[in-house]
């Protein structure tokens, strides 16, 4: 399996436009679907080092930027050679993370099998 390398400026740059994306409101909708009062996202990440502190900042700037609306992320360092075993297994048990990293198409076979689902329509999940 090869990795696929990008710059910093276009880590950030994704980086910046998955936080724009989570900024949209939708949040709002899945509160309304669910019915809670407050939403706790679980997100795995396998990011460590510069590129895991830059990405923990995002999260605590959403975080910031979200209390008072009731989403919160809760962040869960996965290391890099255990996240495909981890996911597969709590995915198998229904204790998957909400959200988690995929790499340009590595993930297709999960998607084929269900393991990931699109998170465009909260209802579907």
């Amino acid at each position: 399996m090869s990795k696929i390398r990008i710059s910093r400026r276009q880590f950030t740059k994704g980086i910046a436009a998955g936080a724009a994306v989570a900024a949209t409101g939708s949040f709002s909708h899945i509160k309304k679907v669910y019915g809670a009062d407050a939403i706790e996202l679980n997100h795995w990440s396998w990011l460590s080092a510069s590129d895991g502190e830059v990405w923990q900042q995002v999260i605590n700037n959403f975080n910031d930027a979200h209390k008072d609306k009731g989403v919160q992320i809760k962040l869960t360092l996965v290391p890099d050679d255990q996240y495909n075993t981890k996911v597969l297994a709590s995915a198998a048990t229904g204790q998957a993370p909400d959200f988690g990293w995929g790499t340009a198409g590595q993930r297709a076979q999960w998607a084929k099998d269900g393991v990931i689902v699109p998170m465009d329509d909260p209802r579907a999940m």
